[in-house]
């Protein structure tokens, strides 16, 4: 009779695994589980080589490149440049491209800052409040902080009067907001960019 593997975790694995978590968070403990049990996929699995870096380097400067132009900076054919580019961003080095807008010439647009602290602190608490501000457009960065504080969020709104619906709405909502304090912009002498990957990798580029 032929054997059958069974990829099941051990109890000895699930104690350990419910030794990490809350009691009685059940849904966490079976998505544990499972990760641990799938497949890891993405960067982890790909190691970069110095074509890899400089590929990255270029449509960091420039996302418009042609795949010929692209092929003529790192020095290789096109083909195999196309191929390095796909590998890359199925691996999640590249997650897009994107035109950069300026919205000031659109519209008054006002930038604040936002300190947020939370009543609570449970996992359950913290992913639900970044659930919820995920799907607001007007939140365009939000960072977890090692401060007196919770949060730093980046709004951008068409005024004080739109941030401060929000803000309200926020507080309608019940999602654990313990206290605010609203840092308003009035002027960005450098605007948002991101650290070069010449920067990070000094010698290959």
């Amino acid at each position: 009779m032929r054997a059958v593997r069974d990829n099941r975790p051990s109890v000895t694995h699930k104690r350990r695994i419910q030794a990490s978590f809350p009691k009685g968070d059940s849904q966490t403990i079976v998505n544990a589980i499972l990760n641990l049990n799938s497949p890891q996929t993405g960067s982890a699995d790909m190691k970069l080589d110095q074509i890899d870096i400089k590929i990255l380097a270029e449509l960091q400067k420039n996302g418009r490149l042609t795949n010929n132009d692209l092929a003529d900076r790192v020095h290789l054919s096109a083909s195999p440049c196309l191929m390095r580019l796909k590998r890359l961003r199925s691996a999640g080095f590249i997650r897009g491209f994107a035109a950069e807008i300026d919205l000031a010439r659109l519209a008054d647009v006002l930038t604040v800052f936002t300190e947020v602290t939370l009543a609570r602190h449970r996992p359950q608490d913290l992913a639900r409040f970044v659930t919820i501000l995920a799907d607001i457009d007007n939140v365009v960065e939000c960072h977890l902080v090692s401060s007196g504080y919770d949060y730093l969020v980046k709004f951008n709104t068409c005024g004080i009067s739109e941030y401060q619906e929000i803000v309200e709405r926020l507080l309608d909502m019940d999602v654990g907001l313990k206290k605010y304090f609203s840092y308003v912009v009035f002027k960005t002498p450098i605007m948002p960019r991101q650290l070069p990957v010449s920067a990070v990798f000094r010698n290959s580029v």
